[in-house]
């Protein structure tokens, strides 16, 4: 798994990676590999990662930390699994044709990711948010803050029922104006816990950076 995180930061395809590694050694010492894997094989396990085991590396992770009852933002980006960028992609008149949507739950505090949900091509936000924010639950969040992608009563029923917690969502203009929840908010979120948001919209802009 750590040559498949120090590949992707890399920006490297399998086999120059493997390359790479191979007239490395110090990189095999780090890692304590007893062999340099070819590169199929890196290619083969990666392609068999599921989001349980992802799952379980995010939890592990979030217990080295002392977190109790989080405020938390939730946010969604767009990702392109080619190395192009889009200025080249431009020049040469042609359009990506690998995309996926990440949507992430993040500590407003701490900035550690608590959740994550991955999806092949372009899908509105609000697809993934229930079960993101479900993963959540076994932390006790204070609230979520959310953009107004994700207005609907749906949500709010989640997070206020079965979480138990907060939810700051701004009502699109235009819409209906239905649901015990979203009727709440029709005159305008508490500013201070929605402004909170921004901290997920960091994460994936540090994300695409990287």
């Amino acid at each position: 798994m750590s040559l498949l995180m120090l590949k992707t930061r890399m920006r490297l395809r399998y086999r120059e990676f493997a390359g790479l590694v191979s007239i490395c050694p110090k990189i095999s010492c780090v890692l304590m590999l007893p062999r340099i894997p070819h590169y199929t094989t890196l290619q083969k396990f990666f392609s068999r990662i599921g989001s349980p085991l992802l799952d379980r590396l995010l939890y592990v992770s979030i217990n080295l930390f002392d977190i109790s009852s989080p405020w938390i933002a939730v946010d969604s980006t767009g990702h392109s699994s080619a190395y192009a960028s889009r200025h080249y992609e431009h020049r040469i008149h042609r359009k990506r044709k690998n995309y996926s949507k990440n949507s992430i739950a993040v500590d407003t505090k701490t900035q550690i990711i608590f959740a994550q949900k991955v999806r092949i091509g372009s899908r509105h936000d609000s697809i993934d948010a229930d079960a993101l924010i479900r993963k959540t639950k076994s932390l006790n969040p204070k609230g979520f803050s959310l953009d107004k992608g994700y207005d609907c009563e749906r949500i709010h029923k989640v997070i206020r029922e079965e979480l138990g917690a907060d939810s700051q969502i701004p009502v699109r203009m235009g819409l209906t104006k239905n649901g015990k929840y979203r009727m709440e908010l029709i005159f305008g979120v508490n500013r201070k816990k929605y402004n909170r948001r921004s901290m997920a919209e960091t994460v994936n802009s540090v994300e695409k950076r990287a």
